[in-house]
């Protein structure tokens, strides 16, 4: 009879223990939905150009392609890369995407700015251009 009241108590005991882990598990995943930032972002600011310029037709497409993934690109024009670059290296500034040239300096290697690709336009022969 001993023996029985020990897997009894014991039962009870893991019982606890697993409703009490349970339950941090479930109050830390909300605090983290709650507090954290969620990836990817619902909303994304991001610097084009002046407007009818080639980067507000980039911001435009983007724009178009990122709706279909539920997220939603507000365009903001600016006077050119420089100020693009500005604005994403200030992080008072709302605005977390920019179109910049390469040839724009002020990209340092210790800054948090990726560059996702890029393009160049240079001559193969004479008269016959390309990009790549």
């Amino acid at each position: 009879m001993g023996r029985r009241k020990i897997r009894i108590l014991t039962l009870r005991i893991w019982i606890i223990a697993i409703l009490a882990i349970l339950s941090l598990v479930m109050f830390f995943s909300w605090m983290s939905y709650r507090f954290l930032k969620p990836f990817p972002p619902k909303t994304l600011i991001m610097a084009t150009g002046t407007a009818g310029g080639s980067y507000a037709a980039f911001g435009e497409r983007y724009r178009k392609l990122l709706a279909r993934d539920g997220i939603h690109v507000a365009l903001r024009s600016t006077s050119g890369a420089i100020e693009n670059l500005s604005l994403v290296k200030d992080s008072s500034q709302a605005v977390e995407v920019g179109f910049v040239q390469s040839t724009v300096g002020g990209i340092e290697e210790t800054s948090n700015i990726v560059s996702l690709g890029g393009l160049a336009y240079t001559e193969v022969a004479p008269g016959i251009r390309t990009s790549c």
